[in-house]
């Protein structure tokens, strides 16, 4: 496949690795703090990789590396440039999904996001992991030797597994928790508030193009309907906004690791995608 037909252009790729170690949400009405945490979450992200034996030694250093130059190179620029920079991953992710492969079978599916929080973790994601899955297919033989291909899936589907129980877990918690609630609060005539999001944070028609994406997918928007649950449980006065927080920060450490080895993944395949 040439570049043309995979329809990301080298200007597309240089903004795209430009931006590579930012994306959170957080970091664009923040100063520096922002940035920097973003930075230490990469860090750690490719620390937890090493530890579990996925990347060398010299990936290691090369993240550190990456990650000091992307510090230094912050604090020497301007507010809006910063702001623009951040941005343009979660854009870029965005304009991906408007993109069609030719001759690829997809599965339609419209990405409905109730919860602000969780629509950024969409566009730094999922559009990657999207064109990671297929190119993985396709080209994965061409950038990687065999048994580090191997490995790549394997540890891929090791973890989309355990968010996946994860998330499974959560759901299964949360509902059952509200309907006992939902019992106790009925025997004591007490009223039951039932909230909805009425103007959800997304709204978009996406193609999957593997059964992996389409599973990640579904995996963010299950975690969306946990987060329902909680919207219930608080309005009832049954839990409180910050435990809201605790479980969304948890689970987007655990989704972290697996978001970034995807990315990481997706840029190697597309120089080799540029290079055929």
């Amino acid at each position: 496949m040439s570049a043309t037909t995979e329809t990301i252009t080298a200007a597309d790729t240089a903004a795209l690795k430009l931006a590579q170690t930012v994306g959170e949400p957080q970091a664009l009405n923040e100063e520096d703090g922002g940035v920097e945490r973003e930075l230490r979450q990469m860090e750690d992200s490719a620390s937890t990789l090493h530890r579990e034996g996925q990347i060398s030694d010299s990936d290691l250093q090369d993240t550190r590396a990456q990650v000091e130059r992307t510090r230094t190179a912050f604090r020497n620029l301007t507010p809006d440039v910063r702001e623009r920079i951040i941005k343009q991953r979660r854009l870029f992710g965005v304009r991906l999904t408007q993109r069609q492969l030719p001759g690829v079978s997809v599965v339609d599916v419209e990405a409905r996001i109730n919860h602000t929080r969780l629509k950024p973790l969409f566009e730094q994601w999922w559009p990657f992991i999207n064109r990671m899955s297929i190119n993985l297919v396709r080209f994965g033989s061409d950038t990687f030797e065999k048994k580090a291909e191997s490995a790549l899936n394997k540890w891929l589907e090791e973890r989309l597994t355990k968010l996946e129980t994860i998330v499974r877990e959560d759901l299964s918690t949360a509902q059952a928790f509200r309907e006992m609630k939902v019992k106790e609060m009925q025997a004591k005539n007490q009223h039951i508030l039932e909230p909805s999001v009425t103007r959800p944070s997304m709204v978009l028609p996406v193609e999957a193009y593997t059964r992996f994406s389409h599973r990640v997918l579904m995996l963010i928007m299950d975690y969306d309907t946990v987060l329902d649950n909680f919207d219930f449980m608080v309005w009832n006065g049954i839990r409180n906004g910050s435990d809201m927080e605790v479980s969304i920060n948890q689970f987007m450490r655990e989704f972290r690791p697996f978001g970034q080895r995807s990315y990481e993944t997706h840029l190697k395949l597309m120089t080799t995608i540029h290079g055929l």
